[in-house]
């Protein structure tokens, strides 16, 4: 049984097993003790977390070249403005969404302005995973554009190449 009832803040509650009747067993034994049994109070608090949004920005230069190296193939904002402190991002996973093959591309780079995020020399099927070696933050109120760059090798000519952030489990805060 739980005590109390309400999940509010500034609500005390605790857990208490009133009698050994109480406690199902998954196969043979037996429930011993002196009952009731209960835990320390503990009062819920309310607490605002940081919360990120993302939106995508159009690429001004949209023709990819078999050969050119560091072309933009993606571009993005992460804006925390809405949060009540700063986000660490510690990982993205985008889906070509496009008809580009993953072996058309590699060596993609992930920059912020100038500096470099994070890289990955290859898709993972139709998956491109940046894990980052130290988390990026992004201060409260802040937006941040992020653009990423990779090597075109081939068959991309008529291919789209349509990375996408489309679940929130694509960004690891």
């Amino acid at each position: 049984a739980v005590a109390g009832g309400d999940v509010a803040a500034g609500n005390q509650d605790r857990i208490v097993i009133e009698s050994a009747d109480d406690i199902t067993l998954q196969g043979d034994g037996e429930v011993t003790g002196s009952f009731p049994i209960s835990g320390a109070i503990m009062e819920l608090a309310s607490v605002a977390v940081g919360s990120l949004t993302v939106e995508g920005v159009a690429i001004s230069d949209t023709t990819l070249k078999v050969g050119e190296t560091g072309e933009v193939v993606a571009k993005f904002k992460f804006n925390a403005s809405s949060s009540s402190e700063d986000v660490y991002v510690h990982a993205l996973t985008l889906e070509n969404k496009g008809s580009a093959d993953p072996e058309d591309m590699e060596n993609f780079v992930l920059r912020q302005g100038t500096n470099e995020i994070a890289t990955v020399d290859s898709m993972t099927t139709d998956r491109l995973i940046f894990e980052f070696e130290d988390p990026y933050m992004v201060e409260d109120g802040d937006t941040r554009t992020f653009e990423i760059e990779a090597d075109i090798l081939g068959g991309v000519g008529s291919n789209a190449v349509q990375l996408a952030l489309d679940e929130e489990t694509d960004i690891l805060t």
